[in-house]
């Protein structure tokens, strides 16, 4: 539904299909309740697409700390085949990464950081 409402938006450029921070939160959510790597991997995406966008100029789609809290619960709760670094890790790599990017209410990587472990215990 997201990439129809994307391509609708970027042929139409109809602002009406314009997806929002709120859009792409509600998909990182569902992302974030769907379990398992894949759907871990699918957030982080889709939060690097938000990112993109963002710095590309559409403050429609700017990432908050809800956005980066989804992401980082996702994958906090996901599965990762052996060898691979844990989800808790790339939580925190996320975290580490993006933390001075968005700055809310005493900065996004304590709020986020905050967040994400409320959301794990």
């Amino acid at each position: 539904m997201l990439v129809a409402l994307e391509e609708r938006y970027r042929d139409t450029g109809d602002i009406d299909f314009a997806p929002d921070s709120i859009i792409y939160g509600t998909v990182l959510n569902a992302w974030g309740n769907a379990g398992g790597r894949d759907a871990a991997g699918r957030a982080e995406s889709l939060l690097r697409r938000m990112v993109e966008q963002y710095e590309d100029g559409n403050d429609a789609v700017k990432p908050d700390v809800v956005a980066y809290t989804l992401c980082m619960r996702a994958w906090s709760s996901s599965d990762t085949a052996s060898g691979e670094s844990s989800g808790v890790e790339r939580a925190e790599a996320i975290l580490t990464k993006h933390g001075g990017t968005v700055q809310t209410d005493g900065g996004l990587g304590y709020q986020a950081g905050c967040d994400c472990i409320q959301y794990r215990d």
